[in-house]
């Protein structure tokens, strides 16, 4: 399946709400009196765009990942 520059955005769009909900969760819950909170949510934000890639790569058999 071949996929749009659209569905590319939307992908990314899903995976990054769902993410950002996650950390909002986890900085209010139990990272709230965590001394690390910062660096616990730096590497949640950094699993974005991979997994993002990660699912148009097996949507999209000619998918290929940018340089990031």
């Amino acid at each position: 399946m071949k996929l749009s520059a659209k569905k590319r955005g939307q992908i990314y769009d899903l995976v990054h709400t769902k993410i950002i909900d996650l950390r909002i969760r986890l900085r209010t819950g139990l990272l709230a009196n965590n001394p690390n909170k910062e660096k616990i949510d730096y590497y949640i934000a950094q699993f974005e765009i991979p997994l993002a890639q990660a699912l148009m790569g097996l949507l999209d058999k000619d998918y290929k990942r940018g340089v990031l």
